[in-house]
């Protein structure tokens, strides 16, 4: 676990199976994307994340990280350390689009792991950020690939 690093990029599509959370935790996975953003500066959006060839990043473990555009949105805000007064971060500012835009071209050439399916990854913060936009009684318009699996889930439990 300890040597894990990111070792280049594909896209959401790709056949590469999803970090396992439960074996690597995400304060790890999640430090080492914003240290690779921060040591590239690199600058995309979520929608980039979801949609361009290569904004997901590939783990030496051979697994990705797949996000909805918001978690993307967060990390991006982390790197940049954008956060708002309240210490919480700005991830609408990466959400959807960004100008001047700096994506990797370090294409990964490594084997599929073997942890977990291909099916989006959820992080914490994200679910944090669904339930916190429900509650506030704003409907998810989203082309977010990995939200719209659970938004009837998280809409259910706020209607309860």
């Amino acid at each position: 676990m300890e040597n894990l690093t990111i070792i280049g990029w594909t896209d959401y599509d790709s056949d590469y199976p999803n970090i396992d959370f439960s074996i690597y935790p995400q304060n790890l996975i999640i430090g080492l994307l914003v240290n690779e953003i921060k040591n590239h500066n690199y600058l995309f959006s979520g929608r980039d994340h979801q949609y361009s060839d290569l904004c997901v990043p590939v783990f030496s473990n051979g697994c990705v990280l797949r996000s909805s555009m918001r978690a993307w949105g967060m990390f991006m805000a982390l790197a940049y350390n954008d956060m708002s007064e309240n210490n919480i971060p700005n991830y609408m500012n990466y959400y959807d689009g960004i100008e001047n835009s700096n994506i990797p071209t370090e294409k990964a050439d490594i084997s599929c792991g073997e942890e977990n399916d291909a099916l989006p990854v959820l992080v914490g913060p994200d679910q944090s950020l669904i339930q916190e936009t429900l509650s506030l009684g704003i409907d998810l318009i989203t082309y977010d690939k990995a939200i719209k699996y659970m938004y009837p889930l998280y809409k259910q439990k706020l209607s309860n």
